[in-house]
């Protein structure tokens, strides 16, 4: 279900718990309100989840009828001296993980008329006696829990949202997008140690082979399969890249260029030391390398490791080579060779 009928869940329940412990002191007609506001956000969704609408537009008319409810809960509940008064923000709040500006504005603009109505028209009703205290408390705490639930709702959404867009979607990796955020991060913890900012690039060796042999689908799994590796032969927390078709890449900190050198060995050796996914699989690495400092460029880093990988595939590939980030040539001198 979608999250915008999720939301009009959520405070239709808080708000019609409140609206029923009002009700045991300004009498049973507010209840009819409730049972008038259930029905249409049942039907609402269940229109949502035919297609027969978009989920915008049900939503809307959920929302509607919840400040409809409290509207009409308000007037026959004391108008403005009444406990369910505080009750009508609410919606209005809650619209912000569902829609967008524009239309919360809309939804603002009914919020106030319709409970500028309700006030007004209870001006011609019977008065009521004051309500108890712990009636304004009780529907305080409603107000609470319907707004962090709605929050936490937007938050979920939000992260959702974040992760999708930080996330490589076949092998949960992370994706190009990510990469300046860790750099600077990595800068900073070498520069904390005084050791080096390093970058290793792996290629999957004869990849294209395996998708013209086997299948994209038995491919995908390849990847995902390489891509755990990777992650497991790595200290926790150690970010890993997907960058696009079969090349992976990694980005830390160490000591020394040799200890980056050992760590790429590790994760060759990891690769190539039993089957992936039921097929013998390798992996070219190439290793980058520079002092952390305000002149570090990431492009450069990539363009150094992404040298040193080709060096690699040239050098009968399941292999490492280093280069430095301040190399302007191909390693080894060797021609620019097609990847797989």
């Amino acid at each position: 279900m979608s999250h915008r009928l999720q939301a009009a869940h959520v405070n239709g329940l808080t708000i019609g718990a409140s609206t029923a412990v009002v009700s045991f002191w300004s009498g049973p007609a507010v209840l009819l309100t409730i049972v008038v506001a259930h029905l249409v956000i049942v039907v609402a969704t269940a229109v949502g989840r035919s297609g027969r609408c978009t989920v915008e537009v049900v939503a809307a008319a959920a929302f509607v009828a919840i400040e409809a409810d409290i509207a009409v809960s308000v007037l026959l509940s004391g108008g403005v001296s009444s406990p369910l008064l505080v009750l009508a923000v609410i919606p209005v709040l809650s619209q912000c993980v569902c829609f967008r500006p524009q239309v919360m504005w809309v939804g603002a603009a009914i919020s106030v008329l319709l409970i500028g109505a309700a006030v007004a028209g209870a001006h011609g009703l019977p008065a009521l006696e004051p309500a108890p205290d712990w009636m304004y408390l009780f529907s305080y705490v409603g107000l609470v829990v319907s707004l962090t639930l709605a929050a936490t709702l937007m938050a979920n959404v939000h992260l959702g949202s974040r992760d999708d867009a930080a996330i490589d979607a076949l092998t949960g990796l992370y994706n190009r997008k990510t990469l300046a955020d860790h750099f600077a991060a990595t800068v900073r913890v070498a520069s904390t140690s005084q050791g080096v900012v390093g970058a290793i690039m792996a290629d999957v060796d004869h990849f294209k082979s395996v998708n013209d042999t086997h299948g994209h689908e038995r491919g995908d799994v390849v990847l995902q399969a390489v891509a755990q590796r990777l992650k497991g032969a790595l200290r926790a927390g150690t970010p890993v890249f997907r960058l696009g078709g079969e090349e992976f890449f990694v980005l830390l900190s160490a000591s020394t260029p040799g200890e980056l050198a050992g760590v790429a060995e590790r994760l060759r050796a990891c690769i190539a030391a039993d089957p992936v996914a039921g097929l013998p699989v390798t992996v070219s690495l190439g290793v980058a390398s520079s002092s952390a400092g305000d002149d570090l460029v990431l492009a450069d880093l990539l363009q150094a490791a992404d040298r040193a990988m080709y060096a690699a595939k040239s050098a009968g590939r399941n292999c490492v080579q280093t280069a430095s980030a301040t190399d302007t040539e191909l390693p080894l001198g060797v021609p620019l060779p097609a990847a797989g």
